[in-house]
């Protein structure tokens, strides 16, 4: 179980222990979530790692910690108290880089992680909770910012995420992937290498 940050959307507190009591998952997080997590259960085993760390999940299966650009809070007088973060996993040979939460920023995450992983098979990036741009841009990318990052990132595929569950901000439920669909094509980006993967779809690859 990878968690990215504390914000309620991303940290629940009851799906965590419901998961932890059924299936014992391994749990990373970014530095400091733990604390969270095992204020509300003791014996919830966390994982927790910094920007760069890396951690082994199985004979070679790994996660790797990434920068993204976000914040965290759970309250008025803990902003930025607990760390964010994107990971990169590996396995068998396969590459898939999790964003997390980010803004898009100058795209450094993007080509400073295409950089140190030269081959992603699979990137799943955010695509939702983007409007008004001018309150929005530095925490949350819209479409056309994922179908950068995903230029920058080099992956053979994409996954859009953080969309249509619920509406967190100007732009309708569904709006994300009506507009992912006209920044493909503005960007000249297949549109079956970048799809906006709906909340519960199973999708092989």
């Amino acid at each position: 179980m990878l968690i990215s940050h504390n914000h309620y959307d991303h940290l629940d507190l009851t799906t965590i222990e419901r998961l932890w009591r059924r299936d014992r998952p391994h749990i990373v997080a970014p530095l400091g979530n733990d604390a969270i997590i095992k204020a509300r259960d003791p014996a919830i085993a966390v994982t927790t790692l910094d920007w760069g760390q890396r951690a082994l999940l199985a004979p070679g299966a790994s996660v790797n910690a990434v920068s993204a650009q976000h914040w965290s809070a759970r309250s008025l007088n803990d902003r930025n108290h607990a760390l964010w973060a994107g990971f990169v996993l590996e396995a068998r040979g396969r590459t898939v880089y999790f964003a997390g939460d980010t803004g898009f920023g100058d795209g450094q995450i993007f080509s400073g992680i295409a950089a140190r992983h030269r081959r992603i098979d699979l990137a799943l990036l955010p695509i939702g909770a983007y409007e008004p741009r001018w309150f929005m841009v530095d925490q949350h990318m819209n479409p056309d910012d994922a179908a950068r990052a995903f230029k920058l990132l080099r992956a053979r595929q994409a996954l859009g995420f953080h969309w249509g569950t619920f509406q967190l901000t100007d732009e309708g439920a569904h709006q994300p992937a009506l507009d992912l669909g006209q920044a493909l094509a503005s960007r000249d980006i297949p549109s079956k290498r970048f799809l906006a993967a709906r909340p519960g779809q199973i999708w092989a690859g």
